[in-house]
C-alpha cells in the first residue's frame, strides 16, 4: 500500500507541475503587470511550491532515476491542457512521439535496479 501512495504522490506532483505551465501560458496572454497577469503568476508560484513539496516526498521513497524518468508523463498532461484550455491540436505525430516517450518511461520503471 505504501508503494501505491508513493506513486500517487509522484504523479500528483507531475499533474501539479503541468498545471503550473498552464498558469505560465495564461500569464503570457495577459498585459504585463495587470491584475490577471499577477494572479496567474501567483498561481504558478503557488503550484510550483506544492509541486516542490510533493517532489521531495517522492524522492524520499524512490530512486532519483525512477522519479526523473516519470517526469515525462507531463507530456501527456501538456497535450490534455493544450487541447482543453488553448484549443491546440494534437496530431498523430505528436501522439506517436508521446507513445515512444511513455514506452521509454515504462522500460525505465520496470527495469530492476542493479546492485
Amino acid at each position: 500500500m505504501d508503494h501505491i501512495k508513493t506513486w500517487l504522490i509522484l504523479h500528483c506532483a507531475m499533474l501539479i507541475y503541468s498545471l503550473s505551465n498552464v498558469c505560465t501560458k495564461m500569464a503570457g496572454m495577459q498585459e504585463v503587470l495587470s491584475v490577471r497577469f499577477i494572479l496567474w503568476c501567483g498561481g504558478m508560484v503557488f503550484l510550483m511550491g506544492v509541486y516542490a513539496l510533493l517532489w521531495q516526498q517522492a524522492l524520499k521513497r524512490l530512486s532519483l532515476m525512477t522519479a526523473y524518468s516519470n517526469k515525462a508523463v507531463v507530456i501527456l498532461w501538456g497535450f490534455l491542457w493544450g487541447w482543453l484550455f488553448f484549443q491546440e491540436s494534437v496530431s498523430l505525430g505528436k501522439l506517436l512521439g508521446a507513445a515512444i516517450v511513455m514506452g521509454g518511461v515504462w522500460l525505465m520503471v520496470t527495469e530492476k535496479e542493479e546492485g
